[in-house]
C-alpha cells in the first residue's frame, strides 16, 4: 500500500497495489499481472496401499493456447532425505484449457515429490505451481458426519483438523455432530442446541447475554486451554442436571449443574455393543452457533474446544499412514530447515514449496496447489495515470538559484567598499 498525506485537505489517501484478482478493493487499486507457467499442477496427492507401495495422483492444467504433451515424474525419498527412486509417467496429450490426469505407483517411501517432467523426461527444478511434495506420517483419522443444520464453520474446522475427515455416511462415522438435531443412539456425538432436553437434564428458562467469560469452566480434557474471554452469546437455553449422583453421568463443563451451557455424558446406563463406553459419549452445547447468536465460532476458543471434543468423543483410533503437506503459511518460518529437494528454499521469510529436514531431523513437506494466473484489463502505468493523485507539494523554501551568486557578489563588493572607506579616513587623520 502507498499512503499519501495532503496537508491542504488535512486527509490521507491510500493506494493499493495487488496481484490481479487478489484484492476486492475497488477504490485506488492498481492491479499487477500475475503470471504462472503454461502448465501447473491443479491438485495432487499420495496414498499408501496395503502392500506398502505408494499410489500417486495428479491433475495438471494446460493454461496455454496450444495442445501440450505432458509428463509427470515421481521422486521418492527416505526418512533421512536421501533420494530413492524416480518414476516417469507416459506422455498425455492435453488440449488447451483442459486438465490432464495421472495415476502412478511408486515403491514405499517416507516422502514423495510430484513434478512436471521437462523435455525428454528430464526432471528440472520446478517453477511455482509445477511441483507438489508430501511426507508420510501416522495419524488417527476420525470420520465425522454432520446431521441437522449445515454450518460452514463446522465443515471448515473438520477440513482443517488433520485428525478429522468429513464423512457422508452416518454408519461409517466414528462420531456425529448433531446441529439442532437429536443424535443417533449408537454413535458418540457433539450435540449443539438440540430440539429436546438431553436424558438426565431438564431445560430451564432461556437467558439472554449470559456472562460466558465469567462462568465456571470444569477441569478435564474437553475444556483444557479453552479460554472464553471475549466470547459473546445472545441467547442460550441452559439445562439443569438431575441431582441423582448414583445414576447421573452428566458433568457440567461451562456453568453450574443447575444452569449448564455445556456438559458431557458418558451414559454408562446405556451400554451397547463391544465398546459401550466409547460408543455412548456425548457433549451437549446449549446455544446455537449461528453468527447472529454468538461469535464463538470465530474465536480461538472454538478451535481448541472442537479439537478437544472430537478427541474425547473418539479417543482410541488406530493410527494409519497418510501422506500430507502444509502451505508455507501453516509451516511457518523454516530458517533452520535443510532443503532436500532441488526446488526447496528455506532462506525466505516462509519456506518455498519443497521437502525439508527440520531441526529435529524430521521430514517436512510444503506445497501450494491450485494456483491461477490472472491478467489485467489495462497496464498498471495507465491505471496510475488515471488515479486521483494529489498535486505535488514543495517541501522547504523555494529559491531561484541565479539569485545566490548575485547576492554573494554584492555582499563581497559591499564589504570591500566599507574597508576602502575606513582606510581613506585613517590617512586623513
Amino acid at each position: 500500500e502507498l499512503t499519501l498525506y495532503s496537508s491542504a485537505e488535512n486527509a490521507q489517501r491510500v493506494y493499493r497495489f495487488a496481484p490481479a484478482g487478489a484484492s476486492k478493493h475497488a477504490d485506488n487499486l492498481v492491479q499487477l499481472p500475475a503470471t504462472l507457467a503454461d502448465t501447473t499442477i491443479e491438485s495432487a496427492g499420495a496414498l499408501q496401499r496395503p502392500d506398502g507401495q505408494v499410489e500417486v495422483f495428479a491433475a495438471v492444467n494446460n493454461r496455454s493456447h496450444d495442445q501440450k504433451s505432458i509428463q509427470i515424474a515421481v521422486v521418492t525419498f527416505s526418512a533421512g532425505g536421501a533420494e530413492l527412486t524416480r518414476t516417469l509417467s507416459k506422455p498425455v496429450e492435453v488440449a488447451p484449457g483442459d486438465v490432464g490426469r495421472f495415476v502412478l505407483t511408486a515403491p514405499s517411501a517416507a516422502a514423495v515429490q510430484i513434478s512436471l517432467a521437462g523435455p525428454s523426461g528430464i526432471i528440472e527444478p520446478a517453477r511455482l505451481g509445477q511441483a507438489a511434495f508430501f511426507v508420510r506420517r501416522n495419524a488417527s483419522i476420525r470420520k465425522v458426519a454432520i446431521i441437522g443444520k449445515d454450518d460452514p464453520r463446522l465443515r471448515r474446522y473438520l477440513q482443517a483438523d488433520p485428525a478429522t475427515e468429513l464423512c457422508a455416511d452416518i454408519a461409517d462415522a466414528d462420531l456425529v455432530i448433531a446441529n439442532a438435531a437429536s443424535p443417533p443412539a449408537s454413535k458418540p456425538a457433539l450435540v449443539i442446541s438440540p430440539p429436546t432436553a438431553p436424558p438426565g437434564a431438564t431445560g430451564i428458562k432461556p437467558i439472554s447475554n449470559p456472562p460466558i467469560s465469567s462462568l465456571a469452566v470444569a477441569d478435564g480434557p474437553i475444556m483444557s486451554h479453552v479460554d472464553f474471554s471475549g466470547v459473546v452469546v445472545r441467547q442460550a437455553s441452559p439445562w439443569s442436571i438431575d441431582a441423582n449422583p448414583a445414576e447421573n453421568t452428566l458433568k457440567a463443563l461451562l456453568g453450574s449443574p443447575v444452569a449448564a451451557l455445556i456438559f458431557s455424558d458418558i451414559q454408562k446406563k446405556e451400554k451397547k455393543g463391544s465398546d459401550p463406553f466409547f460408543a455412548a459419549r456425548r457433549i451437549y452445547v446449549a446455544f446455537s452457533l449461528d453468527t447472529n447468536n454468538t461469535n464463538f465460532t470465530i474465536t480461538d476458543a472454538f478451535v481448541v474446544f472442537m479439537a478437544n471434543a472430537v478427541r474425547w468423543l473418539a479417543p482410541d483410533k488406530i493410527e494409519t499412514p497418510i501422506f500430507d503437506s502444509q502451505t508455507p503459511l501453516l509451516a511457518g518460518p523454516g530458517g533452520k530447515w535443510r532443503p532436500v529437494s532441488p526446488a526447496s528454499k528455506a532462506e525466505t521469510a516462509l519456506p518455498r514449496p519443497g521437502l525439508y529436514l527440520d531441526e529435529n531431523k524430521m521430514l517436512r513437506a510444503v506445497s501450494i496447489l491450485g494456483l491461477a494466473g490472472e491478467s489485467t484489463d489495462q497496464l498498471p502505468m495507465d491505471t496510475v495515470a488515471r488515479l486521483n493523485l494529489p498535486q505535488p507539494q514543495i517541501v522547504g523554501t523555494e529559491v531561484e538559484f541565479w539569485q545566490v551568486p548575485a547576492i554573494t557578489a554584492f555582499v563581497f563588493w559591499l564589504g570591500g567598499w566599507i574597508l576602502r572607506l575606513r582606510k581613506s579616513r585613517a590617512r586623513m587623520l
